[in-house]
């Protein structure tokens, strides 16, 4: 994972730290909860995630049906495919493009070249201020 940084809401102008999770480094997949954005990270290697669901999962997002195996966000809400994280402060749904101008910023590569991938989909998912749980399987 990489270090802290400082992203801001673009409904309410409010700041937040947040962490970028690299999920082929992590053998992982994620989604977040769709009530309050919580970020479920996902080991690909766990023997409790569905065979059959981790090729389409692996190193991104979760493929639908994983979350029919998930427990519910500490806030009652579910994780969910096709789900966003959320503000800490306005609980409304983070824009990846938008959210660029941030992430960029502070970019997680010395690489001069690296570019945000403009989705909540791809190899990349975001903790908003440690809101995170780990394998939370039923």
């Amino acid at each position: 994972m990489s270090k802290h940084s400082v992203g801001k809401c673009e409904e309410c102008h409010k700041l937040f730290e947040y962490e970028l999770v690299h999920n082929g480094v992590h053998n992982s997949s994620y989604t977040y909860c769709g009530g309050c954005g919580m970020t479920a990270i996902i080991d690909v290697s766990d023997s409790r995630f569905p065979v059959e669901l981790v090729k389409q999962s692996a190193y991104k997002a979760i493929a639908g049906g994983v979350e029919q195996h998930l427990k519910l966000c500490q806030c009652g809400g579910k994780f969910m495919a096709g789900t966003w994280p959320r503000c800490p402060h306005c609980s409304e749904p983070l824009s990846p493009v938008k959210a660029a101008e941030y992430i960029e910023r502070h970019a997680p590569s010395k690489a001069s070249d690296w570019r945000w991938q403009n989705n909540w989909t791809g190899n990349y998912c975001i903790v908003i201020e440690g809101r995170q749980v780990r394998n939370n399987f039923k």
